[in-house]
């Protein structure tokens, strides 16, 4: 699964997505997995992505490398910005982060 961001038109003023937003991602093979008041995480197979976007996601993304995606018309009046979700790097091995907190 191709992990996605997705900047929203508007803001998200409930606990829920608004549902033409939700049945719109449905139909494109889009999942989301969490969202914010401005913005949703999402999962997308590999070919929902290439037969969507036309393009092959790229194996590696950094945040400065994260191109902008075309914004399918039926999301158009939901969302401004659609994007690759960079890939979090471990600065530190697990367990061996100095003045950690926790």
């Amino acid at each position: 699964m191709i992990k996605i961001q997705l900047l929203l038109r508007h803001p998200v003023t409930g606990p829920d997505l608004h549902p033409d937003l939700c049945a719109a991602l449905e139909q494109l093979g889009i999942h989301v997995t969490i969202h914010g008041r401005a913005s949703a995480s999402a999962e997308i197979s590999q070919g929902n992505y290439e037969k969507l976007f036309h393009v092959h996601p790229a194996p590696a993304v950094r945040a400065e490398d994260t191109p902008e995606l075309p914004i399918p018309a039926s999301l158009k009046g939901f969302v401004t910005l659609i994007t690759v979700a960079p890939q979090h790097v471990q600065t530190a091995p697990s367990g061996k982060i100095p003045n950690a907190a926790i």
